[in-house]
């Protein structure tokens, strides 16, 4: 849909590594990283933005970044946008839609997997979801 809204402005690459008819991903964690990529990143850029999908297996565990060419997020935000995801008080606003998506990834497979989030501004943005590779039993 943001393709539509972005015309010309926005290309996307999907890049699968491993054997993806063997992954069980929970529905909808995708769709609110790549939507802040596109509202918070590309839209603020100037010129094409770009965002990739990249899944990759490490180690028994399935690895899915986000990666965008946009405004990047500044350090202090950065360190802000961590904490918020990681916090177990009630939140509002803000940064709501990936702690949601942290913790529901964190009750289903456990504590060590989620999403992390890297940046370096006006270059890019890393959003990685981190989970087991295996059967989804929801």
């Amino acid at each position: 849909m943001q393709k539509y809204r972005f015309e010309d402005r926005v290309t996307y690459a999907i890049q699968i590594n491993c054997d993806v008819e063997e992954i069980y991903i929970i529905p909808l964690i995708l769709q609110p990283i790549v939507e802040n990529a596109m509202i918070h990143g590309i839209e603020m850029k100037k010129g094409i933005g770009h965002i990739a999908i990249q899944v990759d297996e490490i180690d028994n565990t399935i690895c899915i970044q986000v990666i965008d060419n946009g405004i990047g997020i500044n350090e202090e935000k950065l360190s802000e946008m961590k904490s918020c995801i990681n916090s177990s008080a009630e939140l509002t606003g803000s940064h709501i839609g990936l702690r949601n998506v942290n913790q529901r990834i964190k009750l289903l497979y456990g504590e060590e997997y989620g999403i992390t989030i890297e940046s370096e501004p006006l270059v890019k943005t890393i959003v990685q979801i981190v989970i087991p590779r295996g059967e989804y039993q929801g």
